[in-house]
């Protein structure tokens, strides 16, 4: 009996098919694939710096003026429904949201980096970190392998196994837009910016066994703590900071400014407060509302612009495309004449080229290096004992190379994770 013979005996049985199709059609969206497991939140950004002498934009010039944002909190690899306290970076996707200027959308991390230092490895790189979908299964081996063969990976893999791997909750984690954009002011004048959002909850972190503990009653553990916090009133608050650097500049520097990978250091680019993000609305449902919402690099307003960022080129591109096949042809995030001028700058100018082909790739170690050095011995030996227990499952000959990247970083580093092995017959 075929389908339509069992509909002509009970016709009843359409409902539900019919269901569907609206259901997809109208209602649900499909499923992002990273970053699928997550939760958005709505709120308010407060500007406190005029800093009309970086940009015009309306979010950064008006002390007092609030503005509505929209918040989305999430996993990197793991899909929808899957433990929230999973060891990975976290997705921090903020939209402002202006009736003047319209939408600026910063698709950040809790982590000022990126795991992938050329564009070509971008789907390698996702096709190791997620499910592979011939098994069905996460697979450590090629995970493992690829950060191995890719040393540029190396700092955030650090950063990633070390405390900020699992936060506390999504309260007590910063957020970054890892790319960098530019401002530019009244007179046309344009500034290199990186964006940040330091928790006013304060850091704090938990271990992986305190992390498998609370998945075992509450998979979604972090959502449900964001939930009750608004709910008490307990509003959670980062201050929003930019680094800035004149366009004349960024030729002075001996590590290429542009790389995602790489980090400006503080001590030479100072945080410049912009506001305060309050998060206190969670009245949204995930699915209808939420999931709809599709956050993308290519949403920027007057005053902000690109950079020869070459991965925010990329995602400018790229995420319009993603989304819109995401949201069933809805082209949701079409291309702004400010964003194609942009773009007609930094890539047919060739601009974005120049940057790639001269700057050396000299920071591959230099940055992970500062970053162990500055998280102190307890932090590093939390950091050793949890590379060891992740790669105690991965075959030796994967494991050695990602040894040798981790000599390069410190000779600590490596010979404690060496002590760990024998230790432990590996």
């Amino acid at each position: 009996m075929n389908s339509a013979e069992a509909l002509s005996l009970n016709p009843m049985v359409a409902i539900p098919a019919a269901q569907m199709d609206e259901f997809y059609k109208n209602g649900f969206s499909k499923e992002r694939i990273f970053h699928g497991n997550g939760s958005g939140f709505g709120g308010s950004f407060t500007c406190t710096n005029d800093i009309s002498e970086y940009t015009t934009s309306d979010f950064f010039t008006q002390v007092g003026k609030q503005f509505k944002v929209m918040l989305r909190l999430s996993s990197t690899s793991s899909q929808h429904g899957t433990c929230e306290t999973y060891r990975d970076t976290r997705g921090y996707s903020i939209r402002l949201e202006s009736e003047q200027d319209g939408i600026f959308d910063i698709v950040g991390l809790n982590v000022p980096i990126q795991y992938v230092i050329d564009r070509k490895q971008i789907k390698k790189f996702h096709s190791s970190q997620q499910v592979n979908y011939a098994s069905g299964m996460l697979e450590n081996e090629e995970r493992w392998n690829w950060f191995g063969q890719n040393p540029g990976s190396t700092h955030n893999v650090l950063m990633t196994w070390g405390d900020r791997g699992i936060p506390k909750t999504w309260r007590n984690m910063n957020g970054y837009g890892v790319n960098t954009f530019s401002f530019i002011n009244s007179e046309k004048e344009r500034y290199w910016v990186k964006f940040h959002f330091k928790t006013m909850q304060g850091n704090e972190y938990m271990s992986d066994e305190e992390a498998q503990r609370l998945s075992l009653n509450y998979p979604h553990y972090y959502t449900k703590d964001f939930y009750e916090s608004i709910r008490n009133n307990n509003f959670p608050k980062w201050k929003m900071y930019a680094q800035v650097i004149p366009t004349n500049n960024d030729d002075l520097f001996d590590f290429n400014i542009f790389r995602m990978n790489n980090v400006w250091p503080h001590s030479e680019f100072p945080l410049i407060e912009l506001g305060v993000v309050e998060i206190n609305n969670c009245d949204y449902h995930q699915w209808l509302e939420i999931e709809k919402m599709a956050w993308s690099p290519s949403n920027v307003t007057q005053g902000i612009g690109l950079s020869p960022d070459g991965g925010l080129l990329d995602r400018i591109t790229t995420y319009p495309l993603v989304q819109k096949s995401r949201l069933n042809g809805v082209d949701i995030n079409p291309i702004s004449k400010h964003v194609a001028k942009e773009l007609t700058t930094f890539v047919d100018g060739k601009l974005w080229y120049r940057y790639e082909k001269e700057k050396t790739n000299n920071s591959i170690y230099r940055f992970a290096k500062s970053f162990y050095d500055m998280i102190g011995s307890e932090a590093q030996d939390r950091l050793s004992k949890n590379l060891h227990v992740a790669l105690s499952v991965v075959s030796p000959r994967i494991v050695e190379p990602l040894l040798q990247n981790f000599k390069q970083v410190d000779q600590k580093l490596y010979e404690d994770l060496i002590d760990l092995r024998k230790n432990n017959n590996l």
